[in-house]
């Protein structure tokens, strides 16, 4: 589990990567979230925005079955606005 856990916060995307890439597709495909990410170039920067704020992971397993640090139910969320909001800004600050 400590092998586990400090790759979880060391490398987050190495992880979740592609099945979280694979979600954001289906999501933009079915029009949960904006069409725009559809395209996976359009998905890349925004993975390590959503994944950096970690939340307990067995808190989200329970409560979203995902073993990710981030729920499903945030994806709407993120990824229908807020996300252009926090790129421009991260843009910004750079």
């Amino acid at each position: 589990m400590h092998t586990t856990m400090n790759k979880l916060y060391q490398y987050p995307s190495q992880i979740f990567y592609t099945d979280l890439m694979q979600q954001l597709k289906y999501y933009a495909e079915s029009g949960i979230i904006d069409e725009k990410y559809k395209d996976i170039n359009n998905i890349t920067p925004t993975l390590s925005v959503f994944l950096a704020s970690s939340q307990c992971i067995q808190d989200c397993f329970i409560f979203g079955g995902t073993w990710t640090t981030r729920t499903p139910l945030e994806i709407p969320l993120y990824w229908n606005g807020s996300m252009d909001v926090i790129m421009s800004e991260i843009e910004r600050a750079h």
